[in-house]
C-alpha cells in the first residue's frame, strides 16, 4: 500500500465518523447570509429574562464557517453561530398577494381563533360536508388547518 491509498481511505473514513456524529447529534447546517437580520443571546440576570436581546442585529460577514460578524448601528460584534437566532420574517404566497391587493397585506389571510364564533363567518372550504349541517354552521380552520368549532351545548 502505498501513502497516498492510506491518506485516501482516513479521509473517507473521517467523512463517515463526522456524517454519523453529525446524524447522532442533529445538526443542521447554517444558512445565515450577509444582510439576514438575527438575534444574539443575552446574559441572563434570573429565569425570567429574556433568553436573546430583543433588538436584532444585521450579519455582515462571517469570518470562518462558526463565526458571523453582526452590526448594529455603530457597533460590531463577532459571535459564534450557536449564540445567533435567526428572525423568522412572515412570506406571502404569490396567490395570497395577488388577492389582497389593495388590502393590507396578509391581513384576510390570517384566521382570528380568539375572536368568538359569531363574528366570524365560515372559512371551512366548500364542498365540507361538516360546514353545511345545521348543528355546527360556526366551523372555523386555524392556521395549522384544525377546526375550532364552539361547544355544543343543551338547551334545557
Amino acid at each position: 500500500m502505498a501513502f497516498k491509498d492510506i491518506a485516501d481511505r482516513d479521509t473517507e473514513q473521517k467523512f463517515r465518523q463526522k456524517e454519523y456524529a453529525d446524524s447522532a447529534r442533529r445538526a443542521k447546517p447554517t444558512t445565515l447570509a450577509p444582510g439576514d437580520r438575527v438575534l444574539i443571546q443575552a446574559p441572563r440576570k434570573n429565569k425570567l429574562s429574556p433568553r436573546f436581546d430583543p433588538d436584532p442585529f444585521v450579519v455582515v460577514g462571517s469570518p470562518s464557517p462558526s463565526e458571523v460578524t453582526l452590526r448594529r448601528g455603530k457597533s460590531e460584534l463577532r459571535r459564534s453561530i450557536s449564540a445567533v437566532q435567526p428572525i423568522q420574517t412572515p412570506t406571502i404566497a404569490a396567490g395570497d398577494a395577488a388577492q389582497s391587493s389593495g388590502e393590507e397585506a396578509g391581513a384576510s389571510a390570517l384566521v382570528d381563533v380568539a375572536s368568538s364564533p359569531t363574528e366570524r363567518e365560515d372559512s371551512s372550504p366548500p364542498g365540507d360536508a361538516s360546514a353545511s349541517s345545521p348543528a355546527a354552521p360556526n366551523i372555523v380552520r386555524s392556521r395549522s388547518g384544525r377546526e375550532v368549532r364552539p361547544p355544543v351545548r343543551l338547551d334545557l
